[in-house]
């Protein structure tokens, strides 16, 4: 069968998918089913794919489903509502808002910086949610806010979740975990570069907001930028968007610190409700932050930089066998 057409076949399902979500409206849970028919239907008559090979594809995309995608949904969900309840996000929230008067720094440390780290220890939404409430609360324009969030939120996607799109990618495609999260990080880190400039924009209506504030942009993406690199090509995928976050968090923070230059009055923060009036002990701050604190612990702890937690957990785990039947010429075992 022509190339051309396999192609074209291949892409349809996701192509439909796509149109039932967001033309037709259809529910997700709907639109999924029908393209998972639509795939059967294709594989059986166009690759002529065995019904024990098919049966074996959609349990193991079941069992991925459950492990490790909804576990990391589950635990996100449990982490916000913690802090939520132990009150840890508002501690975050005033932290953030006292570093710096001038909105633009504040949509980069709050949505760029901080809501990178939200998307490496938990994704699915709250990196982008928990932003968006802070800078509302911040006086921020809610609609700005969002597009900012969102915008932000693109870049760290990839790995996001504790690195799960780049960690299954490479299990699917038989690479070295390292190699491809380098590769990603590189094919990314022009819009890595330019994306700080972009929200910034997006908050203070145009290009022009990013004078005053351009030196201090270019910084955050390159200090975002190359601890990703550095991490990724060393330890694979699951620490880079902590890395990168942590240390724009940081250096960000600092330049907002020693920054002498009055913000100008058309991106100055005047919600003086949001302004902070209190202070925080070292204790306060730990406890707040201390479910991420120990989320990034415990990855850090099962990462290549500890081989002997590593290879203890790895003896301890279990790989379900999938048979597939002869296909193609081809016997295939799992």
């Amino acid at each position: 069968m022509h190339e051309y057409l396999l192609f074209s076949l291949g892409v349809l399902p996701l192509l439909v998918m796509i149109l039932l979500i967001l033309k037709i409206k259809m529910p997700i849970h709907q639109a999924v089913l029908i393209t998972l028919l639509l795939t059967l239907v294709e594989a059986t008559i166009f690759w002529h794919t065995p019904a024990l090979t098919l049966g074996s594809a959609m349990a193991y995309g079941v069992i991925k489903g459950l492990w490790p995608i909804v576990i990391v949904i589950l635990g996100a969900i449990f982490s916000y509502n913690l802090m939520l309840q132990t009150r840890g996000m508002e501690v975050l929230k005033n932290l953030l808002a006292g570093i710096s008067d001038d909105k633009r720094i504040q949509v980069l440390l709050i949505s760029w910086c901080f809501g990178g780290f939200l998307e490496a220890a938990a994704g699915y939404g709250t990196a982008v949610a928990i932003p968006i409430g802070i800078l509302i609360a911040l006086g921020f324009k809610p609609l700005k806010a969002a597009i900012a969030s969102l915008v932000a939120n693109t870049v760290p996607t990839a790995f996001g979740a504790v690195g799960i799109p780049v960690s299954i990618l490479a299990e699917q495609v038989n690479l070295p975990v390292t190699e491809l999260s380098g590769t990603v990080i590189a094919q990314l880190a022009l819009f890595t570069l330019l994306l700080p400039f972009v929200i910034v924009a997006i908050i203070g209506d145009g290009f022009k907001a990013i004078r005053g504030v351009f030196g201090i942009s270019l910084v955050c993406g390159i200090a975002t930028l190359l601890p990703q690199y550095f991490v990724a090509i060393h330890l694979g995928a699951e620490l880079p968007a902590f890395a990168g976050s942590l240390v724009s968090l940081l250096v960000v923070a600092l330049m907002a610190k020693k920054r002498q230059k009055p913000t100008p009055a058309a991106y100055r923060i005047d919600n003086d409700q949001c302004r902070i009036t209190g202070h925080y002990s070292s204790g306060q701050i730990f406890k707040a932050c201390a479910i991420y604190l120990l989320i990034f612990v415990f990855i850090l702890l099962c990462s290549p930089l500890f081989p002997e937690i590593k290879s203890l957990l790895t003896q301890v785990s279990s790989k379900p066998v999938f048979p597939l039947a002869k296909w193609g010429g081809a016997e295939f075992d799992h």
